[in-house]
This record gives C-alpha cells, structure tokens and sequence, in this order.
C-alpha cells in the first residue's frame, strides 16, 4: 500500500474519497506511471470491536492463583497495629551455619579498599581483615583513630559499600541468613526494610518535608497507617526534646543538634532487629546523650542487635557490650600502569 492509499484508509478527517482527491488535487505521476488511489474505506465505529470475543469469555470467572504456603514459623515485627512487612523470598537462602545460635551480624574477613584514579591511580585501604559477631540484645561498640575505616564498617553492614574481601551475614528471620557481599540490589532493599536500621553522621531528606513526616514515612512504608504512625512520630520526637512547635518544620531549619535528634527518631521509630549508629551523639549536649542511651538500652532489651560508632564516651560505657577496635591499614601502593581499573 503506497502512501497516498494510506492516507485514503486512515480515516483521519471528514472527507469523502472523493472530497479528498479534489482537495489535495490529481494525482501526478509516480515514477513513470499514475498514481492510483484506493477508495477510502469506511470508519468504523468508536466503541466497535475489531475482534469478536467468544460469547462465553466472560462467563465464569478464572481461578484465583493459589498462594505459596508460608514458611514453617516465619514471623515478623509488628511496630504497630496494621503494620505489614515483606513476605520473605521463597527459596532466596537458608540458615547459614557460619551463624551461631542467636547471631544477628558475623562479619568475615572484611576488607574495603578504593582505587584513586585520579592520583596514580593509587590503592586507599579503608578496611583490613576485621572479624567480629554481635547477638541479639548486645552492643558492639567500634572505636579507633579518626581514618581507621569505623564509618566505612557500617556501610559494609549496611549495604552501602561492597566488600572487596571477606563478607558480612546478617540474619534476616525467615529468610535465613543473607551475605550482604553477594546480595542483589533487591535483597539488599528487602534486608534494610525488614532487619536494618542506620542512623548516619549527617541526616539527609527531602526539602520541605516537616520533621514529623520525616520520623513517620519509615513506619508508612511498613504498612502503619498515616495517623498512627504520625503519633508514633510526635511521641518519640517529644522524647528526644524536639517540641510540637517546631515537628511541623522542615528540619533545614534546625540547629545540628536538632538535626541529629531528627536523625535518630527516623531509625528509632520502628523496632529494627539490627541498629547501625554512626556517630548518633556526636552533636548532643550531656543531657539529650542520656536520651538516646535510654532509647538504645530499651531497643537492646527487645531483642535488638546494635553496632554503633560512640568514640568511647562515658555515657556509653554501661550501654556496650564489646569492643571492635580498629587500627588504620597499612598505606595503599600505587597501581602499576597496567593495573587499569578494580573489577568492583
């Protein structure tokens, strides 16, 4: 079909074959020949049905498709009523036995190091070696020298960085135990919503949002409805002493003190099996420190794993649990010319 009997079959205005060919004129000649023009063919009707359906398409609706069953004790938080967490992946991974009765995070062998490109290129060693486990209800406390590679570990925990070496394992309930270094892009986001919670040095979210949204999105996510987790919000910012007046405020506003509380409530809100604590004191006068020190005993006592950055503090002393000390890796060498880039 040439253009012209395209354009007569189209339908795409209202004239007639032959309104259309006295409009646009007579045809000319086509590579020698004339120009033949289809008659139009008539539009169908809006609405009308290109193909007939079978008559009884529609008269028994299909089966619903059966459900998977439940793994054998599988059961997940509640941090309110109406919440609702991810189902966990049939078949995505097993209790591993690396994880001891009652471990929550085993790390491995963990070494983390960065290819400067830009200055060599040259090797920056952030983590070397470093073995630790944490159990349901401890803190593990890792202190070392600014550069020592304490903020880098949390990220490794948490997904952020991947390892270059060794692994993390975190136990993720009924999924079983998850290797953090060999995890996918989905199994990560389904680890952090269900297991991790991380409060980081320095708080970032959406501009314009009140804090009192900020704290409650976390709980919206997991299924609490928007009232019940606004109050959940309103509450635990009034603990760490951010008043009413100032939750309907976007915390660009807020000093970095009120910033860090901000913070901390948004991970607090919900009852993470695992807390990550970067530094969650940094910014705090002695009495709002004593605050979040209760909030972290009271998430130790329900059964919560916590690795936090405390610097070795006195409020923290009666808190932690154990110590992971970590020394600044030795000096990274520059890449030979034919290094080229790190496969990570």
């Amino acid at each position: 079909m040439d253009s012209e009997t395209a354009f007569a079959g189209a339908g795409t205005s209202g004239f007639t074959g032959a309104e259309r060919h006295s409009a646009r004129g007579a045809p000319g000649p086509v590579g020698g020949r004339q120009a033949c023009r289809a008659p139009a063919a008539p539009m169908p009707e809006l609405g009308a049905s290109r193909v007939p359906l079978p008559a009884d398409s529609s008269s028994e609706p299909r089966p619903p498709f059966p459900s998977p069953e439940p793994l054998p004790g599988a059961s997940f938080p509640e941090p309110l009523p109406g919440a609702s967490f991810p189902e966990p992946r049939l078949g995505a991974s097993f209790p591993d036995p690396r994880l001891g009765p009652g471990e929550m995070v085993r790390a491995e062998g963990l070494s983390k190091t960065f290819v400067l490109h830009l200055s060599g290129p040259a090797v920056l060693k952030a983590l070397e070696d470093v073995s630790f486990s944490v159990r349901a209800g401890e803190c593990l406390a890792v202190t070392g020298p600014s550069g020592s590679g304490k903020s880098s570990l949390l990220r490794c925990v948490y997904g952020n960085y991947l390892p270059t070496s060794g692994d993390v394992l975190v136990d993720d309930g009924a999924n079983g135990a998850v290797s953090v270094a060999r995890a996918g892009p989905r199994d990560i986001l389904g680890l952090r919503l269900r297991t991790l919670g991380y409060v980081s040095q320095f708080l970032r979210v959406i501009p314009r949002v009140s804090a009192l949204d900020v704290v409650a999105e976390p709980l919206e996510a997991r299924g609490v409805p928007r009232d019940a987790a606004r109050r959940r919000a309103a509450e635990l910012l009034g603990r760490l002493n951010i008043p009413g007046r100032l939750q309907a405020l976007p915390p660009a506003t807020f000093s970095g003190g009120e910033r860090q509380r901000v913070n901390l409530a948004r991970c607090l809100v919900w009852p993470a099996p695992v807390l990550l604590l970067d530094e969650p004191t940094a910014s705090l006068d002695p009495a709002n420190e004593r605050v979040v020190c209760e909030l972290v005993r009271e998430a130790k006592r329900r059964g919560a794993a916590v690795i936090g950055i405390f610097h070795g503090r006195d409020a923290w002393a009666d808190v932690t649990d154990a110590t992971c000390e970590l020394r600044p890796p030795s000096c990274g060498a520059a890449v030979p010319p034919s290094g080229g880039r790190e496969d990570r």
